[in-house]
């Protein structure tokens, strides 16, 4: 059984006013930042909790291969 990953997360906001969310994610990969202005962090804090809910809903934090993943028709 493989476990999925939890990525080393630094969520901050920069020198400029962007909130910055920085994501390594341990493979080689480039790692993933995010840039998100005031306008888009309100929208982002206003569906947060339906996200959270479907997040939490969905999580199995075991790692299934796009073989055996379940699409939603």
């Amino acid at each position: 059984m493989k476990l999925l990953e939890s990525y080393t997360t630094n969520v901050y906001v920069s020198d400029i006013g962007y909130l910055v969310i920085e994501q390594d994610l341990n493979d080689g990969d480039v790692d993933r930042t995010f840039l998100i202005s005031p306008e888009q962090t309100k929208i982002l804090f206003a569906i947060l909790p339906s996200l959270m809910k479907e997040q939490e809903e969905r999580w199995v934090g075991v790692y299934v291969s796009p073989e055996q993943e379940e699409t939603d028709v």
